[in-house]
């Protein structure tokens, strides 16, 4: 992974592109521990964490809460379609 980040910095900054350090992540389990010293700039994030366009892509925390969130959204349309008389 560290070898594909330096491949990126060298290549974008041959284009005249640079990478910004404060927006990249690295995701990984707890245990593990990162020896380059670019890839220990990048913030973490935690497996369980990681969201793709809002959406959980692992079991975990985001997961728990967007299972939460939709089954509260469920509960409240169930709620409104009850009061909308038969036609």
């Amino acid at each position: 992974m560290a070898k594909d980040v330096s491949k990126i910095v060298m290549v974008g900054g041959e284009l005249g592109l640079s990478l910004n350090v404060s927006k990249c992540k690295v995701t990984s389990h707890d245990d593990f521990t990162v020896a380059d010293s670019l890839l220990q700039s990048f913030l973490r994030t935690r497996i369980g964490d990681v969201t793709l366009l809002g959406t959980p892509l692992f079991p975990g925390p985001s997961l728990d809460q967007a299972w939460s969130d939709q089954c509260a959204e469920l509960s409240r349309a169930s709620r409104r379609l009850s009061q909308i008389g038969a036609h």
